[in-house]
């Protein structure tokens, strides 16, 4: 038993099956998946390999920059970068 009192799953695959039991996906629909899988030229399903190429197209250069804003500095007689004192009459 874990300290908050759920017992341990023991296996190579205990991590996966919380995966699944959280998101809600039945064996059934696994099993269908699995045979999905293994089926070639199934009208209107594009291929395995097509599907795994689509990922690999994001990752050309120029997709993924980074984010070149910096912080700007604080000024003097300025609560922050910007933004003044509050105004008082006296």
């Amino acid at each position: 038993m874990n300290w908050y009192g759920v017992p341990k799953r023991i296996g190579p695959d205990h991590a996966f099956g919380d995966l699944i039991a959280a998101s809600g996906i039945t064996d059934d629909m696994l099993d269908s998946l699995m045979a999905l899988k293994d089926l070639d030229d199934v009208p209107g399903l594009p291929p395995l390999s097509t599907i795994d190429d689509m990922g690999y197209e994001k990752n050309i250069p120029g997709f993924l920059t980074r984010d070149s804003r910096i912080v700007e500095r604080k000024k003097p007689g300025k609560a922050k970068a910007r933004k003044s004192f509050q105004w008082v009459k006296r």
